[in-house]
C-alpha cells in the first residue's frame, strides 16, 4: 500500500484508536484512487522464493493480520481501514494491571 507511486504532494495521515475490543488504524491519502480491496491475492505464494518477484505481498498481508480490511473513496481521498479484534483475555489482563 505505502509503495505506490505518490505525486510529490500527497498527504498522507493515520489514526489509531484503541478500545475494549478492537485496534483500528485509518490511512488517508490524496494519492490517486486505489481500491486494494479489488487486487487479487498472489498466485505465487507456493514458489521457491527464488522464483518470487520481490513485493507485492503489502495487502496480501494486511488481509491475513486483520479481521476486517475496508477501503472508501471519500472526496479526493483514498482511507484504509484496518481492524483487529483483541483478545478478551489479554483485554483483561492488561486493566488488571497496575500502571
Amino acid at each position: 500500500m505505502t509503495s505506490r507511486q505518490f505525486k510529490p504532494d500527497t498527504e498522507i495521515a493515520q489514526q489509531k484508536l484503541l478500545d475494549e475490543e478492537t485496534l483500528t488504524i485509518s490511512i488517508e491519502d490524496t494519492g490517486i484512487p486505489y481500491n486494494p480491496t479489488l487486487e487479487a491475492p498472489p498466485n505465487y505464494l507456493d514458489s521457491p522464493l527464488e522464483q518470487r518477484k520481490i513485493g507485492g505481498l503489502g495487502v496480501y498481508l494486511a488481509y491475513q493480520g486483520t479481521d476486517k480490511f475496508l477501503y472508501e473513496r471519500v472526496g479526493e481521498r483514498n482511507r484504509n481501514i484496518l481492524i483487529v479484534n483483541r483478545c478478551p483475555s489479554a483485554v483483561s489482563s492488561i486493566s488488571n494491571q497496575s500502571i
